[in-house]
């Protein structure tokens, strides 16, 4: 049986300006065989008072493969 173990990295590295490897270092340390993100957008989920400070803390589409690619550095699928 193989095991396959996801970290979810959520909004966790948009406190660290966005370092993906450090973060897919992390998952790797962890145990993790695979690493996502949450693509969601403030003004979809937040009210509208709060969607201003809640945008610093979406995924930064436009560097989706550079996320994926510190996954496969370590190894990892994303």
């Amino acid at each position: 049986m193989t095991v396959e173990i996801i970290a979810e990295l959520c909004s966790n590295p948009a406190a660290y300006d966005w370092d993906f490897d450090l973060f897919c270092a992390f998952a790797a340390d962890a145990g993790a065989t695979h690493v996502k993100v949450q693509l969601w957008r403030a003004d979809i989920i937040y009210p509208e008072h709060m969607r201003e400070a809640k945008r610093a803390w979406e995924f930064p589409r436009e560097r989706l493969s550079e996320f994926v690619e510190a996954a496969h550095v370590y190894d990892m699928k994303a």
